[in-house]
């Protein structure tokens, strides 16, 4: 389904669930930012059961800023003021393990850059005989006013590469279906239509259980259950 048909079908069955009493506005634009952090929830609680599959959630960036040159942070890391190539993403959906990226390299995905969250990590990377010497990326979970996070990467050696590309599970993929440029009403929500499926019962439930407790009239408190 598209962001847009689960949008309209909560809206529905909101209505149906009250049957359209109460004078209440349903903002769809309020719907579709829940819509986005419900799916943020259930990914992080597939991931604590060990049962998420990633690809199934994962969108892919192309347009991402070019890649400047700059330093890694200074704090206290063996590679601070060290040159590093520098962008950033959009803020990435949590998981247990911060596995949220699949890929995350040059747009002709012919090299999987080794990702790092921790600086603890990063100095580790130097003394892996394998890895020492390849490109390796340090992303840094801190997000600016905009919601996008700092990617440094570093060991790219003289043959550097401006752009890269991403394949991820974003945190909020209505942000950015609506703004990479390429949103268009057909497009498919990023979610199993299973998933899709548990958002909108809900969602909807949620929002029928919020309105018939806002009409519900104030009522004495005698000690009894009344639901």
């Amino acid at each position: 389904m598209t962001l847009d048909s689960m949008a309209s079908a909560i809206r529905s069955n909101i209505g149906t669930g009250l049957k359209e009493v109460g004078n209440y506005v349903y903002s769809i634009e309020q719907i579709k930012d829940e819509i986005s952090t419900t799916r943020s929830l259930m990914i992080m609680q597939d991931s604590e059961k060990g049962i998420l599959n990633r690809d199934y959630f994962a969108q892919k960036i192309t347009n991402l800023d070019a890649l400047i040159v700059g330093i890694f942070p200074e704090e206290g890391l063996i590679e601070s003021n060290s040159p590093a190539l520098i962008t950033r993403i959009p803020k990435l959906a949590m998981t247990k393990d911060n596995s949220s990226i699949l890929y995350l390299g040059p747009k002709d995905m012919s090299l999987n850059i080794k990702t790092y969250y921790s600086y603890n990590d990063v100095k580790m990377h130097k003394y892996n005989r394998t890895l020492k010497n390849r490109p390796f990326a340090f992303i840094d979970n801190v997000h600016n006013e905009d919601g996008n996070i700092p990617v440094y990467i570093a060991n790219t050696g003289p043959a550097s590469f401006k752009y890269i590309t991403i394949r991820a599970i974003i945190d909020d993929p209505v942000k950015l279906l609506q703004s990479d440029g390429y949103y268009i009403d057909s497009e498919e929500f990023p979610a199993p239509l299973g998933i899709q499926a548990l958002i909108i019962d809900q969602l909807s439930l949620k929002y029928i259980d919020y309105y018939k407790k806002q009409l519900r009239p104030n009522e004495i408190n005698d000690q009894t259950d009344k639901t």
